[in-house]
């Protein structure tokens, strides 16, 4: 019974007399213990601002203004051997740069990143899998951004008003489009969707492009937002009674009755009576509705059949 006693007093001793600790010794960083990633220093190279973390990953997060100069943003695959991971919000918001060049190994872009930046063009790394709200909303000289394949959805206003973006090739593995994701893009002329999209988010293509642009929906496509292609000529140029596309989604009603049925086969019903003398709609047991499907309708009667 006395010996745990006589360690320990031995032990006090000789940290009293040494300073040093004689024990089981503390993690050098609290990820070992509890899997917490922790900011370690901030450091500057070629005039752009990195964050070191304690797992020794790096995140860019904005110039120095003194040090940065020229007209392209290159961030390397790695900083004093620190992996580059990440861009954080905001970071080149506003900045005055014809192109961004972004490494293999960055895995996401925050949130207004890029936002009102002057960049022109930008390729995404195949490594990216997240990319944040607006990320390069309001860029109004962006005209090309090519896609890695990593990403599987595109945030809500992530280029919107970039009115001079010409080209949106999707990237294959892509589920879903978000809102506003395109919206006022006027110079588009070209967009392809890849056959694994499956949703559509409100006015994600709203008054994009011109007469030129047009839209192959893929097959797959379940759900379509109110006001997903409002404003662009190939809706407008839709002539047929029900413009039906994807996987049974009516997305406009370009009849002149005042009392609709929706058609057999339709699924989901997107805003297809908006801005239409509509005033009563049957619809049959099943179809699922977008929200605020009858905003902006003269709709007064839903009847909805049973199975």
């Amino acid at each position: 019974m006395k010996r745990p006693l006589i360690g320990v007093l031995c032990a006090a001793l000789l940290l009293l007399l040494t300073g040093c600790y004689v024990g089981t010794p503390e993690p050098v960083w609290q990820e070992t213990h509890t899997g917490e990633r922790k900011a370690e220093e901030s450091i500057t190279v070629q005039g752009v601002t990195y964050t070191v973390f304690t797992d020794g990953t790096a995140e860019a997060t904005g110039v120095d203004p003194e040090q940065f100069t020229g007209s392209v943003l290159r961030l390397p695959e790695k900083v004093e051997d620190h992996p580059v991971t990440a861009v954080t919000i905001g970071a080149f918001e506003g900045l005055s740069i014809a192109a961004a060049e972004l490494p293999e190994g960055l895995v996401s872009i925050g949130k207004d990143a890029f936002r009102q930046s002057s960049v022109t063009s930008v390729q995404l790394p195949d490594s990216l899998t997240e990319i944040g709200e607006a990320a390069f909303s309001e860029c109004t000289l962006l005209e090309e951004v090519r896609f890695g394949t990593g990403l599987k959805a595109l945030p809500a206003d992530l280029f919107a008003g970039c009115v001079s973006l010409k080209e949106a090739l999707l990237p294959e593995a892509l589920v879903s489009v978000g809102e506003d994701c395109f919206f006022r893009c006027k110079a588009l002329r070209r967009v392809t969707l890849p056959e694994t999209l499956r949703r559509i988010d409100p006015f994600a293509f709203a008054s994009a492009g011109g007469a030129e642009l047009s839209f192959a929906i893929p097959a797959e496509v379940a759900e379509i937002g109110a006001g997903a292609f409002r404003g662009t000529a190939w809706l407008d140029g839709k002539a047929e009674e029900f413009v039906i596309v994807g996987d049974g989604v009516l997305i406009r009603y370009n009849g002149e009755s005042d009392t609709v049925t929706v058609p057999a086969g339709i699924k989901y019903l997107s805003d297809a009576f908006s801005g239409t003398a509509v005033k009563s709609v049957v619809i049959p047991a099943g179809v699922r509705e977008c929200e605020n499907a009858w905003e902006e309708t003269r709709v007064e009667e839903i009847i909805r059949t049973d199975g």
